[in-house]
């Protein structure tokens, strides 16, 4: 993929992501029931942090190795928080961390996981409804910024 074809799917990905104090790129687009980001690419479906690793680092696709979090969190496709590594690995990740996404108490902004705040998605996989929603008004905006933008063009 040439660099002005990755810039492009790069913009039409992040209008679906969450960008934290940290550096998460946090995907609120669709999700299995694992809690990752899927993407449909040609035809064919991925978890979105393993074809950003693939786009953005050169990770092979075919690869049997395993696409870690640096940052631990699941939805997160920064090309800068993924590494390459066995079962293993992921599993001792984990154990050093002691910090389980499921096991969260708030989230990457400081909201709290409450019954009222909490979104449940598939499998264990949970979200932050004040960042979804927050989320979804700015890409509402931008939207209607773009579309008043093309219109104001049109009039010329």
């Amino acid at each position: 993929m040439v660099k002005e074809e990755k810039e492009k799917l790069k913009q039409k990905l992040l209008t679906k992501t969450l960008i934290t104090e940290k550096g998460c790129w946090l995907w609120l687009g669709a999700s299995g029931n694992s809690g990752y980001g899927n993407i449909r690419v040609d035809k064919i479906y991925y978890n979105l942090h393993r074809y950003s690793h693939h786009l953005f680092n050169g990770f092979n696709l075919d690869s049997d190795l395993q696409v870690r979090h640096k940052c631990a969190t699941k939805s997160c496709w920064n090309p800068e928080h993924l590494i390459e590594g066995t079962q293993s690995d992921n599993e001792g990740d984990k154990k050093i961390r002691g910090n389980r996404f499921d096991e969260r108490t708030h989230c990457s902004k400081g909201h709290e996981f409450t019954n009222e705040n909490t979104g449940k998605l598939g499998g264990n996989h949970r979200y932050c409804k004040k960042c979804r929603s927050l989320s979804n008004r700015n890409n509402y905006l931008e939207r209607q910024r773009k579309y008043q933008e093309r219109k104001n063009n049109a009039k010329g």
